[in-house]
């Protein structure tokens, strides 16, 4: 349920920024995103936070693809690219390269955090 809503957020926070970029009419000096470049953090050997069942690395990896997932429906016209799609570690000069490479004009990076201590 946790995941669930936070997706949910995620995706609503991106859809209203997004938006108030690639609405009709925009301002000529407007920039346009075309292209988001996802980095889903850490992977392969580095698993980040760690919690009671899970590793920030694959959490950041789910939630980086739903999210890109919904921005290509959302907006077609956006170019969406991923640093890493499956459980590697691309180092943080090659993830920057990628992004200039393919000419990002949007680089959203996705970590999340362990907390211990009951609620």
């Amino acid at each position: 349920m946790i995941k669930r809503t936070l997706l949910f957020f995620i995706a609503a926070s991106l859809s209203i920024t997004i938006f108030s970029f690639v609405k009709e009419g925009a301002a000529p000096k407007q920039k346009i995103i075309k292209t988001i470049i996802i980095d889903p953090g850490h992977g392969g050997s580095d698993a980040g936070a760690g919690g009671a069942y899970s590793h920030e690395k694959d959490i950041a990896l789910d939630v980086s693809l739903k999210t890109g997932q919904l921005i290509e429906k959302e907006f077609p016209e956006i170019k969406v690219l991923y640093t890493r799609t499956t459980d590697v570690y691309p180092s943080l000069h090659e993830r920057a390269n990628f992004a200039n490479e393919n000419k990002g004009d949007l680089f959203l990076c996705i970590h999340v955090n362990s907390a211990s201590g009951r609620r």
